[in-house]
């Protein structure tokens, strides 16, 4: 192997380009669910930067790929840990919560 095939020789060729040879490609609707999101689609300083991903770039796009331009917006904490999940509890302004026995 020589050129570009040998940096290939680990990636297969899909209908979507030259993907890893052990990833596989499957329907959004097959490996995610819907989770609605209560993020503002503002940008605050005071809060993490996060990617939203949009009904309309699921039902104009056959894939979602690192290639579609998400709408940049943010979240507190919070919000965050609610979609993504957090060690601790928190109330909804990012504060840890402590529990009583």
């Amino acid at each position: 192997m020589t050129g570009s095939n040998q940096i290939r020789h680990n990636f297969k060729e899909t209908e979507i380009g030259w993907i890893p040879g052990y990833w596989n490609i499957s329907k959004l609707s097959d490996i995610a669910k819907v989770i609605v999101s209560n993020v503002d689609k503002k940008v605050e300083e005071n809060e993490m930067q996060v990617l939203l991903c949009n009904y309309l770039d699921v039902y104009q796009n056959d894939y979602i790929t690192s290639d579609l331009d998400f709408m940049r917006a943010s979240a507190s904490k919070a919000e965050v840990c609610a979609r993504k999940g957090c060690q601790g509890s928190l109330d909804k302004n990012g504060k840890k919560i402590i529990l009583d026995k």
